[in-house]
């Protein structure tokens, strides 16, 4: 079942059904969206009275109609008094229901590079100032002195020098988005403040209606956050900026949202991802936002400005119908898509439906209950609307002791529920991505079309239609489908590699590109020689030390990057080994040196070979190359001695770098660097030598045939050597001898063995009881926990607790901490690159009984009571530190 879309048909009206992913959009995160149905609304105060509404940075009454109404909109420069009513600009005419409006100010977007004033770029204008007052010809202006996260520009209002008055309004108004009413909205901006000497806003309006929505105002006296409303509900000149209680935070960027939905009507914002005000009469205001005005009082010099950045209006009809609830209809809302699909055990009945239709839903309906849209034994099926739908028409689909027969399957494909879409339908994946699913829906790197390149690449290879369209159907529609010579990455070759810089992001794309340059074994995933599909590029270092190049695939694509790095700018001198290597997904560290220049190969592994994203590269702070500590421990120094996780690490924590390695710096190495390479492991303290090289499986034990065992006893230390390449890994079996009875001191018939394993590569190992020797029955691996290993440190001890009968065998090999097998990216021997895995790992078995003794039981005889004898060892070791009666060890 594709779960966004069922068709009902129930006396003889066919509708549409829509759950949350096919219609609602994404207007706020999901935490904030429920912390705004959740915190209580601040109890506002009125800030200042209208005669102070100068020192708000508010508009005063001048003696002009409309400044004596804080609601009416603000008029765009040019618009000579009237309403600002213009063509949509940038955003959605028509009321698309997915972005209205989404700027970051960069060059990409039809923005001059800074710095550089806004009014008349891209749609962006300036405000007229209300009392009618020249308006500024420089502010607000494009600048790149501190733009948000990754991205080059932002928007910066500051003062303006050539403007003699302190209260001039001067900011930027967004473009237009046209006459539509979009019956809700919501505007994010981050907003970054500075000093405290202007007043800010943020003003989403309605020119059509001459009224703002609501006005956000950040004051500079106090650092307090008010917003207009009319606490008594009669509109007129009463509305007035109300304490909102909350503070703003200076110098750092903070998110503001202004969430607004008209249907009830209800307007919310949010500061900090934290809801600070629930507006009264949101009634009284505008009911569409048409356009933002981002302002700010000219103030004086040298006082401060505030920065603008990832500014999104979210807008159109949001639509309502019955959410009902799997314990029927009492529990069912009219609510939106959006928020319905919050609510667990709920479904979405359709867009202006009531509650009276909610079905009501079997206890038989729900996950585990079969396909709907196949037949199978037992009653009910796993998708509840559907489920719920067939059986209020055909009530034995769903009663026990019945099955969900052809009978059941029949109507709910033809009548109640949509099957999977086909080949080319909307929903399905990009043509030029693994999707997940069968088909794709005929687009390829986006939004551009691809018309039929499902049917086509489905008649050459029917299993990107009958099981998964995985890597190779990405490969062949490319082949297939829209790619032309125009379509090419202009850095396709490395000859025409494109120069990149540090600290400068770029969008990087291999759609319709092709592989080039020379074959080699290393850097790249081990099903190929080369790195499949790939662009390059080229750095020309300006200094020495660590540089890492980290590539990030666009979210929700499946590119799986491969990267080599190759010194010189040669392209027929390529250096086998490259210079440089990048685990797959992940970001390559190397040390370059000024004046020297590297050639970038971005490709894509034979499970992701395209996409599109960016690429960055940053100098590795001096503190990694210093540091001698291990990443995954914590200590008071910055910096951690893997040079490439380090790097990682600190791009997203620089604390990391700058002040100490601490515990959130160590879960995010864990997170985002494991398996870490480690140097070689100290293996002198092994007493056994496992019989096999590195490359070699000698004791495959119950994987042989017939089984082969390395024999070991309790209290060996075992060096051992384990691979995984080409979907194949070397398993390690031990074989334990028989539990001698007397480690059982409390005669229980039970004993616990740990089994404590440290390694070069990440190793799991279990603890087995064959019940009949040797593999002859069920192998028993739910004795114990999975004991775990990776980059030199022991992360999981494992511990079972069995009888003494039987026959014991320790496993050992390639996976991970929660027993899941690993089959590649551990060869031998190890490529060369930045991320040096080995192949050594210590393994160490140990058996006591199952009750830990008596610390009291010190007389050395151990006979599990306290008595005369213990209480004269007691006596005898009396003030000697660590002696065996010393329980407390001082």
């Amino acid at each position: 079942m594709f779960p966004a879309v069922a068709r009902i048909s129930r006396g003889g009206v066919v509708c549409l059904l829509a759950g949350a992913g096919l219609l609602a959009f994404a207007v706020t995160t999901n935490a904030e969206r429920l912390l705004q149905k959740s915190a209580p609304a601040v109890v506002a105060q009125v800030a200042v009275a209208s005669n102070d509404a100068v020192q708000a940075g508010l508009p005063t009454e001048a003696g002009r109609d409309r400044d004596q109404d804080l609601r009416r909109a603000i008029l765009r420069s040019g618009s000579s008094g009237a309403p600002n009513i213009g063509m949509a600009q940038g955003g959605i005419a028509g009321g698309d229901p997915a972005t209205s409006q989404s700027f970051g100010f960069e060059p990409g977007e039809g923005f001059t590079l800074m710095p550089s004033y806004i009014g008349g770029q891209v749609g962006w204008g300036v405000p007229v100032d209300i009392n009618g007052f020249p308006t500024s010809t420089a502010e607000g202006h494009i600048d790149d002195a501190n733009p948000e996260g990754g991205s080059l520009q932002h928007l910066r209002i500051n003062h303006d020098p050539a403007i003699a008055s302190a209260t001039v309004q001067i900011g930027a108004f967004s473009p237009n988005m046209g006459l539509f009413e979009n019956t809700s909205a919501v505007v994010s901006v981050d907003v970054f403040i500075t000093g405290e000497g202007r007043d800010y806003q943020v003003v989403p309006q309605s020119v059509t209606e001459d009224l703002v929505v609501t006005r956000v105002q950040f004051a500079r006296v106090g650092n307090v956050i008010n917003v207009l409303d009319d606490l008594d509900g009669v509109g007129g000149a009463d509305p007035a900026p109300v304490d909102t209680g909350a503070l703003w935070i200076p110098d750092q960027y903070v998110n503001l949202t202004i969430d607004y939905n008209n249907l009830v009507p209800s307007l919310t914002v949010s500061y900090n991802n934290v809801l600070i005000y629930t507006m009264v009469s949101p009634e009284l205001f505008a009911t569409s936002v048409q356009e933002v005005v981002l302002l700010g009082s000219n103030g004086i010099a040298a006082t401060g400005h505030i920065d603008f950045d990832n500014y999104d209006v979210a807008g159109g009809p949001q639509p309502t119908g019955a959410c009902c609830n799997t314990d029927g209809m009492d529990l069912c809302e009219i609510l939106d898509p959006f928020t319905c699909g919050d609510i667990v055990g709920a479904f979405y009945f359709g867009d202006n439906t009531l509650c009276s239709t909610c079905p009501d839903v079997p206890d038989t309906c729900g996950p585990g209950a079969g396909d709907c849209l196949v037949p199978h034994l037992g009653p009910g099926c796993d998708d509840i609307a559907c489920c719920a739908l067939v059986c209020s028409a055909l009530p034995f689909c769903c009663l026990p002791g019945f099955d969900w027969d052809a009978d059941c399957a029949g109507p709910a494909l033809d009548f109640f529920c949509a099957p999977d879409p086909a080949c080319g339908v909307a929903g399905t994946g990009d043509c030029f991505d693994i999707n997940g699913t069968l088909f794709c829906d005929d687009t390829c790197g986006g939004d551009d079309p691809c018309v039929g390149c499902c049917d086509l690449v489905c008649a050459l290879d029917p299993f990107c239609c009958d099981t998964s369209w995985d890597g190779v159907c990405v490969t062949e529609a490319q082949e297939l489908c829209g790619c032309t010579v125009e379509d090419t990455p202009p850095n396709n070759d490395c000859i025409d590699a494109i120069e990149v810089f540090v600290n400068t992001p770029i969008d990087v794309s291999t759609i319709c590109g092709s592989p080039d340059g020379i074959s080699h074994a290393d850097c790249n995933d081990r099903f190929s020689t080369g790195l499949g599909i790939d662009v390059w590029y080229v750095y020309n270092a300006n200094f020495d030390g660590a540089l890492t190049v980290t590539p990030t695939p666009l979210g929700g694509t499946s590119w799986d990057t491969q990267l080599a790095i190759y010194e010189g700018a040669d392209c027929t001198a390529l250096s086998v080994p490259p210079f440089g290597c990048a685990p797959n997904g992940g970001a390559a560290v190397v040390t370059v040196t000024s004046g020297t220049s590297y050639l970038i190969r971005l490709g894509g592994t034979i499970d992701g070979p395209t996409g599109v994203g960016t690429l960055e590269l940053a100098a590795v702070p001096v503190s990694c190359e210093a540091a001698v500590n291990p990443c995954l421990t914590t200590a008071g120094t910055a910096g951690c001695s893997d040079l490439s996780c380090c790097a990682v690490v600190c791009l997203a924590l620089p604390a990391c770098c700058d002040a100490a390695w601490d515990q959130a710096c160590v879960d995010a190495a864990a997170l985002n660097c494991a398996p870490l390479p480690c140097g070689p492991l100290d293996v002198s303290s092994a007493n056994v030598i496992e019989p096999e090289l590195c490359g070699e499986d000698f004791n495959g034990g119950c994987n042989s045939d017939p089984p082969v065992f390395t024999t070991v006893a309790f209290g060996d230390v075992i060096h051992g050597t384990a691979w995984a390449d080409a979907a194949t890994r070397d398993t390690d079996w031990y074989e334990l001898p028989a539990i001698d009875p007397g480690v059982d001191v409390n005669g229980n018939g039970l004993v616990t063995v740990t089994y404590d394993v440290v390694s070069e590569l990440p190793i799991v190992s279990f603890f087995i009881h064959d019940v009949v020797p040797v593999c002859l029955d069920v192998q028993d691996t739910g004795l114990g926990t999975v004991a775990y290993s990776q980059s030199c440190v022991q992360q999981l001890s494992g511990v079972a607790t069995v009888p003494i009968a039987g026959s014991y065998i320790i496993f050992a090999g390639t996976g991970t901490d929660t027993g899941g097998t690993i089959v590649d990216g551990f060869p031998c021997p190890v490529p060369e690159g930045p991320a040096v895995f080995g192949n050594n790992y210590l393994l160490t078995i140990n058996v006591t009984d199952d009750a830990p003794p008596c610390p009291w039981d010190c007389g050395g005889d151990n006979d599990g009571n306290v008595g005369i004898v213990d209480f004269l060892a007691l006596l005898g070791t009396w003030t000697t530190v660590g002696a065996p009666s010393d329980c407390d060890n001082d």
